[in-house]
């Protein structure tokens, strides 16, 4: 399944096979959008892992609303497999950080 988000942020992380290849996961993180009452939402998708992801979090304001998406990414890669099994990582090759907040007071993915 391919993302409809569109997206003003992305991060493309690592995923590690067992058989020794890698593929891309993408992260998407569309532009908050303000509705009727005032309050703000911002799409995100997640796309190559097992399952597809694409939710919408709200928040007061813009940044609220991003804010709360980047936790949201965080807590949801967390609690994927790929990241329990090490598999996943970002950039340098780190599989500690893959630089989302777990609003937890620290970036632990």
């Amino acid at each position: 399944m391919r993302s409809t988000v569109q997206a003003i942020a992305q991060r493309r992380l690592e995923l590690s096979h067992p058989d020794g290849t890698t593929s891309e996961v993408l992260v998407l993180i569309g532009q908050p959008r303000t509705d009727k009452q005032g309050m703000c939402a911002c799409e995100y998708s997640i796309e190559g892992l097992a399952e597809f992801v694409q939710l919408t979090q709200s928040g007061l304001d813009a940044i609220h609303a991003l804010e709360r998406t980047l936790i949201e990414i965080g807590r949801h890669l967390a609690e994927t497999p790929e990241v329990d099994e090490g598999r996943l990582k970002w950039r340098d090759g780190n599989r500690d950080e893959l630089g989302f907040p777990t609003g937890e007071g620290k970036s632990r993915v």
